[in-house]
Order: C-alpha cells, then sequence, then structure tokens
C-alpha cells in the first residue's frame, strides 16, 4: 500500500525481470530530485500524507513494520522465489498498468501503484475483501488456521525459503527482519513434518 508506479522497474541487467523496491513511507527517498524524502514529496504533490501517519481508525492507514532496509535511500528490494517469478510478476505488472489500473482524477493526483474502482488509492479493507472473494472463488475457505488470508503468503514464502535450502540468516535477509530469531515463526516445522522426518530416520 506504500508502493508507488515508479517503485517498481525494469532490472537492470535481467531485462525481462522486475525490479521492486519498497521505500519507507516517510524517510524513503523521493521518487524525483528537490525533495528531502518521500513525505515532503508526498505532501507537495498530492491531498495525501505517508499512509502510516493515518490513524489506525482512518480508510487510508497502512502500517509500518520497520523492516531491515537495505539501502541509504531509504528502501528493500523484493527477492523472488524463486527467481524465475520475477519475470512472471513483470507481466502480471504491465497487464495491471495496461487494463485495471484505474489512474487517480486529475485533480486529485497521487503516486501509490494500487488503485480503487474510482482511482483512488487501494484501501486493506477493499485488498481483504478483494482477496476474501478470489480465495472463495476457487473454492477454498478464508482463514488464518488454513493459511489463507493475505497474510499466509508471507508464511508461504517463508516455508519454501527453507525448503529451498537456505540459511536462517539467508531468510533473515530475504524477509528482511532485523533480528535472526523473527523469522522462526515462518520456518518452523509443523508436526506432521517432524514426524515424517522421524521415520524417515528410524
Amino acid at each position: 500500500f506504500h508502493i508507488y508506479t515508479s517503485d517498481i522497474t525494469l532490472h537492470p541487467v535481467n531485462k525481462n525481470e522486475a525490479l521492486v523496491r519498497v521505500y519507507h513511507p516517510e524517510i524513503g527517498s523521493s521518487p524525483i530530485e528537490g525533495y528531502k524524502n518521500r513525505r515532503e514529496y508526498l505532501l507537495a504533490n498530492s491531498k495525501y500524507k505517508p499512509r502510516n501517519n493515518y490513524l489506525i481508525s482512518e480508510r487510508l492507514y497502512a502500517g509500518w513494520k520497520t523492516p531491515l532496509l537495505s539501502s541509504k535511500k531509504g528502501y528493500f528490494e523484493v527477492l523472488f522465489n524463486p527467481p524465475s517469478k520475477a519475470a512472471e510478476f513483470l507481466l502480471v505488472w504491465a497487464n495491471y498498468l495496461k487494463y485495471q489500473r484505474v489512474e487517480p482524477p486529475k485533480n486529485n493526483p497521487h503516486p501509490f501503484a494500487f488503485t480503487n474502482s474510482s482511482g483512488a488509492p487501494e484501501t486493506i479493507k477493499n485488498f481483504q475483501r478483494l482477496h476474501r472473494n478470489a480465495i472463495e472463488k476457487i473454492g477454498l475457505i478464508c482463514t488464518k488456521e488454513l493459511g489463507t488470508t493475505e497474510h499466509g503468503h508471507r508464511h508461504a514464502y517463508g516455508f519454501r525459503l527453507r525448503d529451498a535450502g537456505l540459511s536462517q540468516v539467508e531468510i533473515q535477509k530475504a524477509m528482511h527482519h532485523k533480528s535472526p530469531l523473527s523469522c522462526l515463526v515462518y520456518i518452523k516445522p509443523t508436526l506432521d513434518e517432524v514426524r515424517d522426518e522421524l521415520r524417515r530416520l528410524q
């Protein structure tokens, strides 16, 4: 919800892949020169403010969990897993821009990548509704216990990193955690996985 359209670009080396940078909504560098940071840029060029500055009760609020930023410009890069997903994402992104994204009204411009049907910045509540509808459309139930809520994708990403053989420190970096302990909740094995491993060792 903090991402600008300018934050998703072609990878400078792998031209058929997307390069996605997630900037701090306030102190991240401005997409154009002449502004100290994103907060200054947004306040000068739109009616909006950084989305973590809204009250949690307000429609446009989007939290920021202080991830590990990998650049002095105040961003981290998304690490696709498997790497081939970077090319797949680029196609999805291009189609989104071409067929789905509604441009902001000329009298109410903003740089946010994801918009609703009116061109306003997409809200978390509406995204959750759309995600739930999509999950149910394919015959699944949308619950935290089944891992089918929107946050379940992050857990799945962590599990796939573990299954790919990455170390705890590598997973920490990929998930942008400041502490190596933070990723443990995403990579701990299930009881069934422990049973299977015990059977294998028998």
